[in-house]
């Protein structure tokens, strides 16, 4: 049987409160699965080809695409401000290429977009968004944000032992 190849790829600025989640589920998720952690928060995390590989950006590019095409399930971590209903969603997301007015914005959608179009891949993908309250100068998540990212870690871990027996 085989494992299905598995990208967790966290976003956002870790500088700025609640939106580092991204960058804290990563830091979670190494722990869990007896990961070596970064010695500092500009080594972050990036693609070295274990199951799951986990990585870490500021922001969502174009040139990610080639990475991405090589998996079959990513799962996409953010944080969200309170447009979203639920405090943790967990959405299926699939291929579409969504125009921005910021040139740096890009979309997990418009990521898988381009993996289609560039690579002729389709990798399944996840968006878990989880609620930010405080978006502040600090590297410090609000408590808010911090006991929702306890229950999305812990969702993505169980989505992992189902799927990745080890």
């Amino acid at each position: 049987m085989n494992l299905p190849r598995v990208l967790i790829l966290g976003y956002g600025n870790p500088d700025r409160q609640d939106d580092g989640v991204g960058y804290q589920a990563l830091l979670r998720l190494a722990k869990a699965l007896n990961r070596p952690l970064p010695s500092a928060e500009d080594e972050g995390f990036l693609p070295s080809g274990q199951n799951p590989d986990l990585w870490f950006d500021l922001q969502l590019k174009p040139e990610m695409a080639e990475e991405i095409s090589q998996y079959d399930q990513v799962f996409f971590i953010d944080a969200h401000t309170g447009a979203i209903p639920e405090e943790i969603a967990w959405r299926e997301v699939s291929a579409q290429f969504q125009s921005s007015p910021l040139t740096h914005h890009l979309t997990p959608e418009s990521c898988l977009s381009l993996c289609e179009t560039l690579y002729a891949k389709k990798p399944a993908a996840i968006l878990v968004s989880i609620r930010g309250y405080e978006f502040g100068f600090s590297s410090t998540l609000s408590d808010p944000t911090q006991a929702l990212l306890d229950q999305a870690v812990d969702r993505i871990l169980d989505w992992l032992k189902n799927h990745l027996p080890r």
